[in-house]
C-alpha cells in the first residue's frame, strides 16, 4: 500500500487537490494522510487561534468525507506548526512513513507558502517525490467556503448561487433577479486609505473603464480572455448567452449606480441590505448607515 502525505490548509477542499489525490488512489492501493497546518494571522489582523483551528478542521473534514465516499482510506490532523516542520514530524512519527508528498497551495500571486519557498524546502527535507498542486479557488469553492462559514461573503453564479441560498445561515444581498444583468465586483477600503492613495484608486477605476470599453467594442475577442480567468465557463453556450445579457458598467453607469450623498443611487440599498444582515446576525453591534460605507471620489476624472 502506498502512503501519501498531503499538506494543505486553505486549499485542502479544492477540486484540483481532490482530483490529484483520487488520481493517486486510482493508480493502486493507497492510504492518504492529510495534515492541515493552521494559518498564521496576516499582518494587521486579529485572528483567534480557536477560529483558525475550527476553520481548518471544517475544511479537513470535508476533504476526508469526499475521499472516504470514494472508497479511499484517509485520515487527517490539524496542527499548529510550520508546514515544513509538519512534514519532518510526519516522516519521523507516521507508520509506515509516507512514500510520497502532495503539497497544495494557492496560485503564486496569492500564496504565502510559495513566498516562503515551502514547496522547495519540503523537497529538500525528504527523500520521496513531492508533487505541487495549485488550487485556484472557483465559484464552487467560494460557495463551499461560505457554507462552511470560513468567509463572511462570497460572489458566485449559478448553479452554485442556488446551492448557497439553500443553506440556512446564508443570506442573499443581491442577485440578477433583483438587479437584472448587473454583475458586481467590490472594492473595499477605509476612508483614510482612500484619501492617502486616491490617485491609485482612480487609476484602477480608469483601467476598469478601459476594459469595459474593450468588451463592448470587441465582445468576441473579450470572451475567450474572460473564460481563461473564469475556469473556461464562458466556453459553454449557455454561459455565453448569459454573458451577452450582462450590463458592463462604464463611468456614467457607475455614477448612476452610486448616486451622490444628496441623491443616493441603488448602491445605497445594497449597503443597507448588508447592514441589515450583519445586524441581525449580531456581527454589527453599533449603528451604521449606507453613507458611512459608500465612498465617493473614485469616479472623478
Amino acid at each position: 500500500m502506498t502512503h501519501v502525505l498531503v499538506v494543505a490548509n486553505e486549499t485542502v477542499a479544492g477540486k484540483s487537490l481532490i482530483d490529484a489525490i483520487e488520481q493517486r488512489a486510482r493508480a493502486g492501493d493507497a492510504r492518504i494522510t492529510v495534515i492541515c497546518p493552521v494559518s498564521s494571522p496576516r499582518s494587521g489582523y486579529i485572528v483567534y487561534e480557536d477560529t483558525r483551528r475550527a476553520s481548518a478542521r471544517r475544511r479537513l473534514d470535508k476533504t476526508l468525507d469526499l475521499l472516504r465516499n470514494h472508497g479511499i482510506a484517509a485520515d487527517g490532523f490539524v496542527v499548529d506548526a510550520d508546514p515544513v516542520d509538519v512534514v519532518r514530524d510526519a516522516f519521523s512519527q507516521l507508520v509506515p512513513p509516507p512514500d510520497a508528498v502532495i503539497v497544495s497551495t494557492h496560485p503564486a500571486a496569492r500564496s504565502g507558502w510559495l513566498r516562503r519557498d515551502v514547496v522547495e524546502r519540503i523537497r529538500a527535507a525528504v527523500d520521496v517525490p513531492v508533487e505541487h498542486v495549485v488550487v485556484d479557488l472557483t465559484a464552487e469553492d467560494a460557495v463551499t467556503a461560505l457554507q462552511l462559514q470560513e468567509v463572511d461573503a462570497a460572489v458566485t453564479w449559478e448553479p452554485w448561487l442556488s446551492q448557497g441560498k439553500a443553506v440556512e445561515h446564508v443570506h442573499l444581498l443581491t442577485d440578477s433577479t433583483l438587479q437584472p444583468g448587473l454583475l458586481v465586483g467590490c472594492l473595499i477600503t477605509t476612508a483614510s486609505v482612500f484619501q492617502d492613495r486616491k490617485t491609485e484608486f482612480q487609476a484602477l477605476a480608469r483601467i476598469w473603464f478601459e476594459a469595459v470599453d474593450y468588451v463592448e467594442a470587441h465582445p468576441e475577442e473579450a470572451m475567450p480572455i474572460m473564460a481563461r480567468h473564469l475556469g473556461g465557463g464562458l466556453e459553454d453556450p449557455q454561459a455565453v448567452a448569459q454573458f451577452k445579457t450582462i450590463r458592463w458598467f462604464d463611468r456614467e453607469r457607475h455614477r448612476a449606480y452610486f448616486g451622490t450623498p444628496e441623491n443616493p443611487g441603488p448602491m445605497y440599498q445594497a449597503a443597507q441590505n448588508a447592514i441589515d444582515v450583519f445586524s441581525d446576525l449580531g456581527v454589527l453591534t453599533f449603528k451604521l448607515s449606507p453613507s458611512d460605507l459608500v465612498i465617493h471620489g473614485i469616479l472623478d476624472e
